[in-house]
Order: C-alpha cells, then sequence, then structure tokens
C-alpha cells in the first residue's frame, strides 16, 4: 500500500531520468524479472533474480539512447521497482 502511494509522486522527472529514457519507463521485461522475485527461496537465488532484472534493464537503456550510466540506470530501477506486481 505504501508504494502504491508513492508511484504518483517519484515520476521519472521528478527522479531526474532523462526524457530519452523515460518515454517507455516502466519497462515489462525488466518488471517480469523482478515478478519472479517469490519463487526464489534462497538469498543467493533471490540477488540473482535482481541481477537478471537490472541486466534487463541495462539492455532497455542500451536500446534506447546508448551512454547511460548510472545517473540514468537508477532512476529506471526504481521506477521498475515501485511498478512491479510483488
Amino acid at each position: 500500500a505504501r508504494r502504491r502511494a508513492l508511484c504518483p509522486l517519484l515520476t521519472p522527472d521528478r527522479l531526474g531520468m532523462p526524457a530519452m529514457f523515460a518515454q517507455d519507463a516502466p519497462w515489462a521485461e525488466a518488471q517480469a524479472e523482478l515478478s519472479a522475485m517469490s519463487m526464489y527461496a534462497t538469498p543467493r537465488n533471490k540477488c540473482t533474480c535482481l541481477l537478471n532484472c537490472c541486466a534487463r534493464l541495462n539492455l532497455g537503456l542500451a536500446a534506447r539512447g546508448g551512454g547511460h550510466g548510472a545517473d540514468e540506470f537508477l532512476p529506471a530501477l526504481v521506477t521498475v521497482m515501485l511498478h512491479c506486481p510483488l
């Protein structure tokens, strides 16, 4: 419930994500990886699930503009995590 209350407040624009990366946020591929978190039992497997989400997100950012770094990645990750049905 608390996460849903933050969704309207923490928009990609407010998080500082450039408009060229925010067009299709949140990205379905990264959300699909993250939504599988409940299927994993061990902390190591949960970290692998998060790493897979980050890899998908990184590919999505690369496809939208090429050069990106932490300033683009972190707001995108926060956006994906807020909108993912966990």
